[in-house]
């Protein structure tokens, strides 16, 4: 069984490779600045300080590093995570009221 840290750390992964992948697909369309983010700081501390000996977390933190060049890996407070609302016990009335469920957060 993993803690949830292990997997959040997977959910930065496929952020990460998903990334990647549309990057590699969307060839010929410049992007700015590639931003992939986490709710989790234990998770980016691992893969800030990349020292774990735990071969689940080492070997996860090593493909983003590998994928991830160039992009920048950031924290998104829980009170701005879209994501995090279904988890919240939201109602439907207060969801479908919600600019940001619909919208996404804006990094200003």
């Amino acid at each position: 069984m993993r803690s949830l840290p292990q997997m959040e750390l997977t959910a930065l992964l496929v952020g990460v490779r998903l990334a990647h992948c549309l990057i590699k697909t969307l060839n010929d369309i410049h992007f700015g600045e590639i931003v992939v983010w986490s709710d989790n700081e234990a998770v980016l501390q691992w893969v800030r300080n990349n020292n774990n000996k735990t071969p689940y977390v080492s070997n996860r933190v090593r493909e983003i590093h590998e994928l991830s060049a160039g992009y920048k890996l950031s924290h998104v407070p829980t009170k701005d995570n879209p994501a995090d609302y279904l988890s919240r016990g939201l109602s439907l009335k207060q969801l479908i009221k919600s600019q940001m469920w619909f919208n996404g957060f804006v990094a200003c």
